[in-house]
């Protein structure tokens, strides 16, 4: 079988002229070119998701790791654009179109590491394409050889993987995650300019102060938290202004901003939790006051009727109290146990 020859490319990717062998490339650690394709969709949260493949076990660098949807070297006379079909066709049996693939960008990838007791040396130009047709995991063709498996991931949680300590269950390289990452914040995510408590929050504690204005108590808890969650929003502007205004890589500035709107829905929730507690405490006073008004109504008919008996006025009897209503005194005992003793 004839080994597969590479294009030496320089720095930039651009091929000097010179060929060389898969083998010997990866043994000198020789420059070449590599596709790279990155499947991805949105998802029901505004956000998006990565197709990864799972390496298969016998891969000759990083077997059994999660890497890039579909990747693979370009051999040498192709043109980056049409590896990207051939490796998506092979390896997942995706058939595309030129015009499917968006280009992204470039990245360098060089390492040295030992796998599989034998020494590897990567230096390589990957060019990276975006595909972001409907793909239906079910319905592909795997190629055994080169994919076990292939998930959908969060792209967050594909970031956070990256936060030290690195979850060693994924071998994306960072330079092509970083580029996905820009361009989906430039083409798919809601990537906000600033912080805001959110409108229906707003006009949901507005009402309720509304409510509370008889209880200054519990009007007073719910003021302070409305001014504890104006705080978190106002803290958390403050620190993206400045996370905006380093020199950050996508996946960094990503992931704190990520942080940040995490900090912002959890104080969110936290004001809602309070005003629910307050809510149901107002509730609880005002049925108390109703009971209290109710039973004053009651004994005030009742001294009614009794002085009008005393004049000899004629009137309607009294409203009959039972011995387990409520005592018309407002004590809030029945009344066999309070007014109604014998």
């Amino acid at each position: 079988m004839i080994e597969e020859t590479f294009d030496i490319v320089d720095n930039d990717g651009n091929p000097t002229g010179e060929v060389i062998t898969r083998t010997q490339a990866h043994a000198k650690g020789v420059c070449h070119r590599t596709a790279h394709v990155w499947i991805v969709r949105d998802n029901e949260n505004g956000l998006a998701d990565v197709l990864l493949q799972k390496r298969a076990a016998n891969k000759d660098s990083f077997p059994g790791k999660y890497d890039t949807s579909s990747a693979g070297h370009i051999l040498a006379g192709d043109e980056p654009v049409e590896s990207a079909i051939r490796e998506l066709s092979e390896e997942l049996g995706i058939e595309a179109e030129p015009s499917d693939l968006t280009f992204i960008g470039t990245f360098p990838i060089k390492y040295d590491k030992e796998f599989h007791g034998k020494m590897f040396r990567d230096n390589e130009i990957a060019f990276v394409y975006i595909y972001n047709k409907d793909v239906n995991i079910d319905k592909l063709s795997l190629q055994k050889e080169e994919v076990e498996s292939v998930e959908w991931f969060n792209i967050d949680d594909i970031c956070q993987a990256y936060e030290p300590p690195r979850d060693d269950a994924f071998c994306v390289p960072t330079g092509g995650l970083d580029l996905v990452v820009e361009y989906l914040i430039e083409n798919k995510m809601d990537i906000q300019d600033s912080f805001e408590i959110r409108p229906e929050i707003v006009t949901i504690a507005e009402s309720s102060k509304k409510k509370m204005t008889m209880f200054p108590e519990v009007l007073s808890r719910v003021n302070d938290a409305y001014a504890a969650l104006e705080k978190s929003v106002k803290e958390c502007n403050e620190s993206y202004q400045e996370v905006k205004a380093e020199n950050h890589s996508n996946i960094e500035w990503y992931i704190q901003y990520m942080n940040l709107e995490k900090q912002v829905l959890i104080s969110h929730i936290l004001f809602q939790q309070e005003l629910t507690v307050c809510m149901e405490e107002l509730s609880q006073r005002l049925q108390e006051k109703t009971k209290k008004s109710e039973a004053i109504i009651n004994q005030s008919q009742q001294e009614v009727y009794k002085y009008k008996s005393m004049l000899g006025i004629k009137q309607n009897p009294a409203p009959k109290i039972y011995p387990n209503d409520p005592c018309p005194c407002g004590s809030g005992l029945k009344y066999k146990k309070c007014c109604g003793k014998k």
